[in-house]
């Protein structure tokens, strides 16, 4: 079921024009109505969504889990880190600081989101990234050069 949720919300957001409480509630939406049903996939799939979900995202999410952290943070991140990796489609050890800077710089130009959502995002990536290195998963943490954001910078 959680594949098939993933595969809509695909669809559903490329273009990133939903935030992330939106893409929240229709994620929940979908699994209250997708217990109703036995939905399969086909296998003729063009790629599984699956392989945009490394073993270190597998396991950091276990780990917030394991931490205490409330089922409603555990979907925040997994939505956050989502949207993110679908965005990269690069591995993890590749992710570069400039790569995450233009991330964060397009979810605050193009999605109009406020400095605030876009540090919420920015502090989700780097711990994320600094679990990842600590523990070995990557060789080198992006988000060492990554500073918070502090304001608007529109061309004039």
């Amino acid at each position: 079921m959680e594949q098939f949720i993933d595969a809509v919300l695909l669809r559903l957001d490329v273009t990133n024009h939903f935030s992330a409480q939106q893409l929240t509630t229709v994620r929940e939406s979908l699994r209250t109505v997708g217990e109703l049903y036995d939905i399969k996939p086909k296998g003729n799939e063009v790629m599984k969504y699956d392989i945009l979900r490394p073993e270190g995202y597998k396991a950091y999410l276990v780990i917030k889990k394991a931490e205490g952290l409330s089922n409603q943070s555990i979907e925040q991140y997994k939505l956050i880190l989502d949207l993110f990796l679908l965005s990269m489609r690069k591995p993890l050890e590749k992710i570069t600081a400039t790569d995450i800077q233009l991330y964060l710089h397009h979810k605050q130009i193009e999605d109009k989101n406020q400095v605030t959502s876009v540090n919420n995002i920015r502090r989700i990536l780097g711990t994320f990234f600094n679990w990842l290195y600590q523990t070995h998963w990557i060789p080198e943490n992006p988000m060492f050069y990554v500073k918070p954001i502090r304001g608007l910078f529109y061309a004039k």
